[in-house]
């Protein structure tokens, strides 16, 4: 495996599994609103997955960073727009970067509902953009001939779908979780029998009855006020809890889709890298060695029988959020992730030119 590239190897993933999660947000927003769904409960179940969509997108660029040999001269890779499928990629992230914290500000202070939605669409656009910029900076090396090919569209956009989907069906379900766990939490509890005064509790002590009235403190204060905007408050309606079961249910089962058209994208790969001959069977043979395609295919497998067979299962069975459904979702991410990660790592075993380098 070649361990230099793994700041691109971070980077790549994590950016796609970012647009994923965007865009099937997005989906999951307007089928929400043709099935009649209040603003307000389509906030309540997506917010979460919105706001986890920037940070994901940061952590990719600070892993890039870390492939440049000079890293102050990053803004130099600019330069090359217009005629460098690298300058494009680097403008688009930056470009998602913006308009996606543009976006989180509108949805956080709840301004401008026109030019929210028109942020809706210039995020996912720009996204877009990048994931085909992605694409273009390894299928456009023609002397490399393992990337030039169909199967780096179908690997890169892929794992968008693949791990971005998984992403928003564990925020959907943690976020439908807490809000089951805030209506328990704020249901009255059962009244009990006066104790004898025997048994009373003891009075306060003085210093205790300040540090009440003193108020939480400065870090509860900060995080009430990122669980209010992470999570809106309000009722668990019966179109709230209808609704996560829809939305979970979606996104398990396009992220298990995705993950099939990859598994099975592999053998066709595989044959044609051994039927060109030259430099690509040597490819297939390094992708072959030390058993990394065996692993990336079983890998593939167990992840997509957690999302298909136990999550979305799970995800049917149930009308309320589950410990056991937030625990398979996430082992299933956890295992997505590390088989997207040795499966981009694959990827870079194809750089073997033929013929004059180009660069990008």
């Amino acid at each position: 495996m070649r361990t230099a590239e793994l700041p691109m190897i971070l980077f790549t993933t994590i950016a796609q599994m970012s647009v994923g999660a965007f865009w099937v947000l997005g989906i999951i927003m307007l089928l929400g609103r043709r099935r009649g769904v209040s603003e307000n409960t389509i906030a309540r179940v997506t917010r979460a997955g919105m706001y986890a969509a920037g940070p994901l997108l940061v952590l990719g660029f600070f892993a890039a960073f870390f492939h440049l040999g000079y890293p102050l001269h990053a803004p130099f890779t600019f330069l090359g727009l217009g005629h460098s499928p690298l300058s494009a990629e680097i403008t688009f992230g930056v470009l998602y970067g913006v308009a996606g914290l543009i976006l989180a500000c509108l949805e956080w202070f709840h301004k401008g509902g026109a030019w929210r939605r028109a942020f809706w669409i210039i995020t996912a656009a720009v996204g877009l953009g990048l994931i085909i910029s992605m694409v273009m900076v390894y299928y456009t090396v023609v002397t490399v001939p393992a990337w030039h090919s169909w199967f780096t569209w179908v690997l890169f956009f892929g794992s968008t779908f693949f791990t971005g989907a998984l992403a928003d069906a564990l925020a959907i379900t943690v976020a439908w979780f807490h809000h089951r766990r805030e209506e328990d939490a704020a249901s009255p509890e059962p009244t009990t029998s006066r104790r004898p005064a025997a048994f009373r509790e003891p009075a306060v002590a003085p210093h205790e009855s300040e540090a009440k009235e003193a108020g939480p403190g400065f870090w509860h204060r900060v995080g009430a006020t990122m669980r209010r905007g992470l999570f809106p408050g309000g009722p668990l309606t019966d179109q709230l809890t209808s609704f996560s079961v829809y939305a979970t249910r979606f996104a398990v089962a396009l992220s298990a889709a995705a993950g099939i058209i990859l598994l099975l994208a592999y053998p066709f790969q595989m044959a044609r890298l051994g039927i060109n001959g030259g430099v690509e069977t040597e490819v297939a043979s390094n992708m072959l060695s030390h058993g990394w395609l065996a692993i990336r295919l079983i890998s593939l497998v167990i992840a997509i029988a957690l999302i298909a067979f136990a999550a979305r299962d799970e995800a049917y069975r149930t009308c309320t959020p589950t410990r056991k459904l937030v625990r398979i979702l996430t082992i299933a991410l956890v295992v997505v992730l590390a088989s997207e990660l040795l499966g981009r790592g694959l990827h870079y075993e194809g750089l073997i030119r033929v013929g004059i380098n180009t660069f990008n």
